[in-house]
């Protein structure tokens, strides 16, 4: 995902897209996410107690976080990439 929190520790999701991955090799993304609807939900709460935590600490601004679904259907977060600019 790439995500904003704002000057006012409000945190939008901008887009969920999927990675294409080779083995550990980054191919690129696809847009819009293949997760069903469920799982999109759950990314986006995620993503918002993230970014919740993150304003609490006083970072505004992007970030991104990748997540991995697994062959349970279940989301793990697997990265933060806070995006000072």
């Amino acid at each position: 995902i790439s995500a904003l929190v704002t000057s006012t520790g409000e945190t939008y999701t901008l887009v969920i897209a999927d990675q294409i991955l080779q083995g550990n090799k980054y191919l690129g993304n696809i847009y819009p996410s293949k997760a069903n609807k469920l799982q999109l939900e759950q990314i986006n709460d995620m993503t918002k107690t993230i970014g919740t935590y993150l304003a609490g600490q006083g970072y505004k601004g992007l970030f991104g976080c990748d997540f991995l679904i697994n062959m349970q259907g279940e989301i793990v977060v697997v990265d933060l990439n806070p995006r000072h600019q």
